[in-house]
């Protein structure tokens, strides 16, 4: 992404939201991140909720290489699953972005970023099936992933795993809309843990059950809760009237991108083991335990943190 400056010097104004927790005391904004061409001029800190602040800065920024690149050069030194909602201004325009692990760096423009594609790939990060999401760690999406592997695990066929997906999307994309519409507020520490015991139920029910008939049904009622679970990456951009139903669009398709990438992936497995119905039994069993057992652990971890 880039930023396109007129000529001359521009104001550039950023707000980064963070948990201060894995931050040093006293450390400000032009300790956490390096901006090419621009030079600070005023740097400030609030204190947001008992576990957020927000760090503000004020730079004044040269147009000569059209472009602003933004470096966290010391996000190495943060937890693994620490991120960093950031917000840009010029001239009236603004650009939100996500700092994590995979991402510590980025170069911006406003134009671009205002366009349905920069949604449609935060969506597909958010279920965690791009390759880089995969580099010597497992993506923070993994609990989606494993939802939607055990909603499939029992077969059935193309159809009915077309409906089981379809069940899942209307459900996510209901508490989606309601969400960040602040029609519907549910803490994070609600739903969290609600999102790891829809993971235990699903894989339960793939081992006491033989058809799969219903379970779009069974979809669609935890999609509604996976669906609070996705817009706490849109809120927190805290965007509104056409760039909030920009995001939307493009954040669903997103997710839906990302489902369809594990079911094509796994599908194929699944319909070769269904051709040996011992092994396939034995895999689903072995496959559902598995699964039942992470998502009992991050529900005690959840409630537990």
């Amino acid at each position: 992404m880039e930023v396109n400056y007129f000529p001359g010097t521009k104001i550039l104004n950023v707000n980064l939201d963070l948990n201060p927790s894995a931050v040093k005391q006293g450390m400000k904004m032009d300790q956490l991140i390096t901006l090419n061409n621009c030079k600070w001029i005023k740097i400030n800190s609030e204190s947001i909720g008992p576990d957020k602040i927000r760090l503000f800065g004020k730079a004044s920024c040269l147009s000569a290489s059209n472009k602003l690149n933004l470096v966290f050069p010391n996000f190495d030194q943060f937890p693994r699953n620490y991120q960093i909602i950031g917000r840009l201004f010029v001239d009236g325009d603004e650009s939100t972005f996500l700092m994590n692990q995979t991402t510590s760096s980025l170069a911006f423009n406003f134009s671009k970023q205002k366009t349905i594609s920069s949604f449609i790939m935060m969506g597909i990060e958010h279920i965690g099936v791009t390759p880089e999401q995969w580099n010597n760690r497992l993506p923070d999406g993994i609990d989606h992933i494993l939802f939607v592997l055990a909603l499939i695990l029992l077969g059935g066929g193309l159809k009915n795993t077309i409906k089981i997906v379809s069940g899942f999307t209307l459900g996510h994309s209901i508490s989606l809309i309601l969400a960040s519409f602040n029609l519907i507020s549910i803490p994070g520490s609600i739903i969290e843990p609600m999102i790891a015991l829809s993971i235990v139920y699903v894989a339960i029910e793939a081992l006491i059950i033989k058809q799969s008939s219903h379970r779009w049904k069974v979809a669609c009622f935890f999609g509604i809760v996976h669906g609070f679970g996705f817009a706490s990456a849109l809120r927190d951009l805290h965007l509104s009237g056409g760039k909030l139903i920009t995001a939307l669009v493009g954040f669903n398709l997103g997710v839906e991108c990302g489902q369809v990438v594990i079911i094509l992936a796994v599908l194929p497995f699944l319909s070769l083991l269904a051709r040996r119905p011992v092994v396939f039994n034995f895999t689903n069993r072995l496959a559902s335990m598995a699964i039942a057992l992470i998502g009992s652990y991050w529900f005690v971890v959840r409630v537990m943190g």
